[in-house]
């Protein structure tokens, strides 16, 4: 008998999960992105990430950063980006993508009228795609060679609409389709600027200033934006990027972000 029951504990978790495994991979994307949509999430951190989805993040969404990650067991990951694109992947690290029309007579009910992926989502060029250094176009390897002559090119993503470039610094550079320079890109910007209010160092809360200055005292301020219930602060620290985020009405300090 005692065999039998220590037979059952073993088999009927492993059928659980089976089952629920099973069960995501028979959703359709649209369903699975429903359900990590209306689902209650367990909120985890970027280290907890399959790789495959922290690759995916890091080549296609490295001019912004990872603000809210948040996992469902048997369902998959969905993330909240610095900038308000959400994304979506299964357990198995595949991505996914609502590809109906999010209005109330094409879509899913709860959406919004922006769709699931958020308000600065394309849905007609998608996410784009990675593309190689040497792949880029000569007209911007031109520009970064004459404007930023002893930075690296690290990566680069296009979504046919813009080139997007990372290099050394770090920075991220803003190119249009034909390869004309745009702009610097900070990881904190919106496609909405009203949904994202820039604010000077020196005018932010003084808790979030005696944070930085005890914790990151030698890094250099680079901006920080007040959204919604939350400031998040970008740093260059060390040679590398830090977005800090801190509760807007107490001024306590939340997480941060490479």
């Amino acid at each position: 008998m005692k065999k039998l029951l220590f037979i059952l504990a073993m088999v009927l978790p492993l059928s659980m999960l089976f089952y629920a495994c099973e069960k995501e991979q028979n959703l359709t994307d649209e369903d699975l992105i429903a359900a990590l949509s209306t689902n209650t999430l367990q909120n985890i951190t970027p280290a907890q990430l399959p790789s495959k989805v922290r690759q995916t993040v890091d080549e296609l969404f490295f001019h912004t950063y990872m603000e809210d990650i948040q996992y469902g067991r048997g369902l998959g990951y969905r993330i909240v980006m610095g900038d308000e694109t959400c994304l979506f992947f299964r357990e198995n690290g595949e991505m996914l993508e609502f590809r109906h029309d999010p209005s109330p007579r094409g879509g899913r009910p709860g959406f919004g009228p922006n769709g699931p992926h958020g308000p600065c989502f394309d849905r007609l060029r998608g996410f784009g795609r990675p593309v190689r250094p040497d792949s880029l176009p000569q007209t911007i390897l031109d520009y970064i060679s004459a404007n930023y002559p002893d930075a690296t090119i690290r990566m680069g993503r296009t979504n046919t609409q813009h080139y997007f470039v990372l290099i050394t610094g770090p920075r991220v550079l803003k190119f249009d389709a034909s390869g004309n320079f745009v702009q610097e890109v900070s990881p904190l910007e919106n496609c909405n600027p009203m949904r994202c209010r820039t604010v000077p160092g020196n005018v932010l809360p003084e808790s979030i200033r005696q944070y930085i200055q005890q914790n990151y005292a030698s890094a250099t301020f680079r901006g920080a934006c007040v959204r919604n219930d939350r400031i998040a602060v970008f740093l260059i620290n060390e040679g590398a990027r830090l977005i800090l985020v801190f509760d807007r009405a107490t001024g306590e300090f939340l997480f941060s972000r490479p």
